[in-house]
């Protein structure tokens, strides 16, 4: 999973007939480095505690560093690890849009280029981060997106990533990117009129419509 480091710290373990299994403890990864969005994140002061809950759901409190210059760049998960909570940081401070273009990016917002776009708006719309919607609004204005967002189970390995724009107030251009498979869709949509449109997508099967919308 692009994880690696070396494991330490202890646990007790304590199994009953018919329960599930309990721990207490705690493990660290220390010279840990991930793996993600093409770049290689250091990870601070990173664990997983028990205090005698089940063993598959710890608390978890762990950082994922960028450092770019007199820029540090970060990612700090916690709370449960079936409920964790994703939260950005920097130093200096700053806005999470441009945290989140530092860790994937490499520089600010305001100097991405197009070719990071992809991964940036795939970074905001899976982190679960609070207020994704807002960064995900910015990043998709920054390149003159009209829409963005994430739709799909994750489960059925169909989440996508649905970027979109008006080239004109008739024509609409979208395109999905896989988040499980790897399979992208290109969208096309056209007004007729205030009641029909046309509509064609092609990717993994190639289909075309024309719908009639009925105002109630």
């Amino acid at each position: 999973m692009g994880l690696k480091g070396r494991l330490a710290g202890q646990l007790h373990l304590l199994e009953q007939p018919q329960q599930a299994t309990r721990a207490s403890g705690e493990l660290r990864i220390e010279e840990g480095h991930y793996a993600q969005w093409g770049q290689d994140l250091n990870l601070r002061n990173s664990r997983v505690i028990y205090t005698g809950q089940s063993i598959t759901d710890p608390a978890v409190d762990a950082r994922a560093e960028r450092v770019i210059g007199d820029v540090t760049a970060g990612l700090r998960v916690t709370g449960r690890l079936l409920e964790p909570v994703a939260r950005l940081y920097s130093s200096p401070a700053m806005g999470d849009a441009d945290v989140l273009s530092y860790l994937v990016a490499g520089q600010p917002l305001s100097k991405a280029s197009s070719t990071d776009a992809n991964a940036l708006m795939g970074a905001a719309a899976t982190l679960g981060l609070r207020g994704s919607s807002m960064l995900t609004d910015r990043i998709a204005h920054t390149f003159g997106l009209d829409e963005i967002k994430v739709g799909g189970n994750p489960y059925d390995k169909n989440l996508a990533l649905t970027v979109g724009k008006y080239l004109s107030p008739r024509l609409y251009v979208g395109y999905g990117m896989g988040l499980v498979d790897d399979v992208n869709t290109f969208r096309l949509r056209y007004s007729l009129s205030k009641r029909w449109n046309v509509e064609a997508e092609t990717g993994s099967r190639s289909s075309a419509d024309l719908l009639y919308t009925i105002e109630r």
